[in-house]
Order: C-alpha cells, then sequence, then structure tokens
C-alpha cells in the first residue's frame, strides 16, 4: 500500500509539474506598473473613472501576483522533494483535476470555469485593461472584463452629476440597443467583427463624457435577442455547451436627468455569474443593476422565465 501511496503521488506530481510550467508561461507577461499607471491616471475628484481603472489594475496585479506565488511555490516543493502541506497538496491536486485552486479564490474575480479556461480569460482580462490604459476612457466597456462591474456604473453616473452639477439622486441611465449616434462607420464594422474590448478612438462619434458608454461582452440567460425585431425572443433549446445562453446585444447607456428617462421594456438584472452556480454564494453581492431590454410581449412572460444577464458563465 505505501508504494502504491507513493507511486500516486509521483504520478500527480508529474502531472502538477507540466500545469504549472504552462501556467507560468501563461502569466508571466502579466504585469501592470500601478504608479506609472496613477501618474497618468490621477484620483481626481472631476475623473472617478481614474479611481476605477487604478483600482482595477491593482486588484489584477494582486491576483497575478498571488497566482504566480503559489505556482513558484508548489514548483519548488515538487523539485525540491519537499514535503508539502495538506493545504498545498489540496490545492495541488485541485489543479491537477483541471479546477481553479482555492487558494487563488480569496483574490479572483468570480468564476465558473475550470482552470484552463479560467486562465485564457484572465489573460483577456489583463489585456483589456492594457488597452484601457494605453487608449484612455472610451465610451464603451467590456462589463465582464472587471473585477467590480458596478464600480464603473456608478462612476459613469457620478461623472455625470460633477460634469452637471445635478445631484446624484436626480441623475438615471437612459438605455438603448440603438447605436446609431455612437460609432462611426469604422466602429460599427470593428464590433461586428471584433468586440468593444479592442474599441479606439476613431471607433466613436463623439468622445464627450456626458454621451454615455456602449456596454458590451454580456450573456443572455432563458433567451437571445432578435435583431431583426430588435427584441428578446425565447430560446428554442440549448447552445453548444448545453446552456440557455446567447450573445446580448450591445447596449448604450447614457445618464441624463431622471425627470428625461423614459426606458421600456422589461427590466433584466445583470449578475457576475449565474445565480445557481456555487461560485454566487461566496459572492457578497452578485447582482450589479438591471437594463431595460425591448420586448414584444407582456414584461410578466420574461420576468417569469427567470431571464438575466450574466458577465461570466461557463464556456462563454
Amino acid at each position: 500500500a505505501e508504494y502504491g501511496h507513493h507511486d500516486e503521488s509521483v504520478q500527480w506530481k508529474g502531472r502538477a509539474g507540466n500545469i504549472i510550467d504552462t501556467l507560468l508561461a501563461q502569466v508571466s507577461s502579466m504585469h501592470f506598473a500601478v504608479d506609472a499607471v496613477r501618474a497618468v491616471y490621477p484620483l481626481v475628484h472631476s475623473e472617478p473613472l481614474n479611481s476605477v481603472l487604478i483600482h482595477e489594475c491593482d486588484r489584477y496585479m494582486r491576483l497575478v501576483t498571488n497566482i504566480r506565488s503559489f505556482l513558484w511555490k508548489l514548483q519548488y516543493s515538487i523539485r525540491n522533494v519537499e514535503s508539502i502541506s495538506a493545504e498545498m497538496e489540496e490545492n495541488a491536486i485541485a489543479l491537477v483535476l483541471g479546477k481553479v485552486p482555492p487558494l487563488w479564490w480569496p483574490k479572483s474575480f468570480p468564476t465558473v470555469d475550470p482552470v484552463g479556461l479560467y486562465i485564457t480569460k484572465l489573460t483577456a482580462r489583463v489585456t483589456y485593461i492594457k488597452h484601457w490604459v494605453a487608449v484612455g476612457h472610451l465610451p464603451a466597456v467590456w462589463l465582464p472584463g472587471l473585477f467590480h462591474p458596478r464600480e464603473f456604473v456608478i462612476a459613469i453616473l457620478q461623472r455625470h452629476a460633477r460634469i452637471t452639477q445635478l445631484p446624484l439622486e436626480q441623475i438615471a441611465n437612459s438605455y438603448s440597443t440603438n447605436l446609431q449616434a455612437v460609432f462611426s462607420e469604422e466602429g460599427f464594422t470593428h464590433v461586428q467583427q471584433h468586440s468593444v474590448a479592442s474599441c479606439t478612438a476613431t471607433h466613436f462619434q463623439s468622445l464627450d463624457a456626458l454621451d454615455g458608454v456602449v456596454i458590451g461582452g454580456l450573456n443572455l440567460m432563458g433567451c437571445y435577442f432578435d435583431e431583426s425585431t430588435d427584441s428578446l425572443r425565447a430560446q428554442d433549446g440549448l447552445n453548444d455547451f448545453g446552456q440557455d445562453t446567447s450573445p446580448a446585444p450591445l447596449v448604450y447607456m447614457r445618464p441624463r436627468a431622471a425627470s428625461k428617462v423614459r426606458n421600456r421594456g422589461v427590466t433584466v438584472p445583470v449578475y457576475q455569474v449565474p445565480n445557481y452556480v456555487p461560485a454566487a454564494q461566496y459572492l457578497t453581492s452578485n447582482y450589479i443593476f438591471s437594463i431595460p431590454l425591448p420586448v414584444t410581449s407582456a414584461p410578466n412572460d420574461w420576468i417569469l422565465r427567470g431571464v438575466s444577464l450574466v458577465c461570466n458563465c461557463e464556456q462563454a
């Protein structure tokens, strides 16, 4: 039995060693010079998005540092045949089984993904934040790329309040799937072929801070968006991953005086992860905010279907 246990230990350590080498190669280039970002985007009252960007850089840097530290320690223990603590062994086995190690969770964004897809999404997120740093604040956001999307939404309202001198409680967001007034012709082509995550200033008709932002990257659960009718439609069957999810439309969110806002359709809640997955229970609040989407039938029909928008869903 002792030899059997030894063979099993050697086997999982060998597999863990290969996985560690792969992951370290992927996270090695993930770095933010947070102090340099602060110098370009100082914390000023007039631009709350600077604070959001700095916080995002800081959170991703802490997460990447945590992942690297874990991988280095585990790699050292395996290569030097050191005894591994029960906690480290538990996390190493989780890694071998394709799961996100529990030691990553405290500094991680919410996830429902296996570790390989988790790292792929982390790479995309870091790439997006670096792009944001490079091009500046644009009237579009890839919401799934943010650690705390709610902070961004609040900052958009705060920025409008500080520019217009209106009290925050007198401002509300209007929502529309009509993007004619936002993107340039080049921008329309770009977002159709790529995503808002890689937009640049030339893709927009205006960079006026009062014009709001286009929200992209969300997933619809329980229905799909029919572009031909510009409205929600019932989902027939599941997607290729066995889920009732589909890409959500780009939504133009524009702060205005609350008295002028007349949103129509059904109010759809936006969550970080689907409410039914275990990851949701670890969040202080999985709910971010709500977006009205156009419908051609009674709003209650969609509420009863449990329709929602999600930033991060498995295999998305």
